[in-house]
């Protein structure tokens, strides 16, 4: 008996306890807070996991660019290391064709001084008389002529400066073209000795024909007057002060001056001579170069 009647007061309790609970208005309201609260918090947390996907997706895709711009940068730096080197074999390939061009340039020069050099030894023996008289050129026996000449020159019988002429002839040039000028007249001597002494004689006394001076020049190269040109002003001063001086073969000069003696084959020195002693050789300023 006794325990039917706890079990009866049990139920009754419980009874009482779930219409106490269900009956509660405040009870009620809690629920319905705590309800919204789970749900708002579910959809935070949906919202949070989306964002940290994208943000996972993003720095997924962030990564792979960046490994892709590794990639082609590798790739971007190997092609400039090519291109720098390439540049290099190329500079380098340049460097060599310049000095072979060099190279050959000095071959050429030395050639064409040696090739001047064996013209010049050729006319050694050559003078070239201009402003004769040729008017009659036809009529006259040129060789005759010019022996005759030279010989009153040099004050020699006519025989012996015949034997000194190997031959004598005309000869057109540029010059007496342009100045219209009678042709050249070119004697080529038997030894250097007689034409060294009509070229002296000369300079003592002129060689005149008809009363006309006649120019007496010798026989250089054209490389060779070229490269002469280059001293002319030297030569120009050095012959107003009476200063005798030689042209040097292929190129240059010699002189005395101030009892020291100067031989120049290239500018650089002659010029620095010049620059030290150009005011005492040149003291008018019109002769000034």
């Amino acid at each position: 008996m006794n325990k039917g009647k706890s079990q009866q007061n049990y139920q009754t309790s419980l009874r009482r306890f779930s219409f106490a609970g269900k009956g509660d208005p405040g009870s009620q309201a809690s629920q319905t807070r705590s309800d919204k609260m789970n749900v708002e918090l579910n959809e935070s947390l949906t919202t949070i996991k989306q964002i940290l996907q994208t943000n996972t997706e993003a720095i997924n895709q962030l990564s792979l660019n960046i490994k892709e711009l590794t990639k082609k940068q590798g790739g971007l730096e190997e092609t400039t290391k090519k291109i720098v080197e390439d540049l290099k074999e190329i500079k380098r390939r340049m460097d060599n064709n310049e000095q072979t061009v060099e190279t050959i340039r000095e071959e050429r020069e030395k050639l064409e001084d040696q090739m001047a050099m064996l013209e010049y030894r050729q006319r050694e023996h050559t003078l070239r008389f201009r402003g004769l008289p040729d008017k009659d050129k036809d009529d006259i026996d040129i060789r005759k002529f010019m022996i005759d000449g030279l010989a009153k020159l040099l004050n020699i019988n006519a025989e012996y400066m015949e034997d000194q002429v190997d031959t004598v002839f005309w000869v057109n040039s540029v010059y007496a073209k342009q100045h219209k000028l009678p042709r050249d007249c070119l004697i080529q001597f038997t030894t250097r000795n007689i034409k060294d002494q009509i070229l002296q004689e000369h300079y003592k006394t002129p060689f005149c024909v008809a009363g006309e001076r006649i120019k007496i020049l010798k026989e250089i190269p054209a490389r060779l007057l070229r490269k002469r040109k280059d001293y002319n002003f030297l030569s120009t001063a050095l012959k107003n002060k009476g200063i005798k001086y030689r042209w040097e073969l292929p190129e240059g000069i010699s002189f005395s001056y101030r009892g020291k003696k100067y031989k120049f084959t290239e500018q650089i020195k002659t010029q620095a001579f010049w620059r030290k002693y150009k005011k005492e050789l040149i003291p008018d300023p019109d002769l000034d170069n």
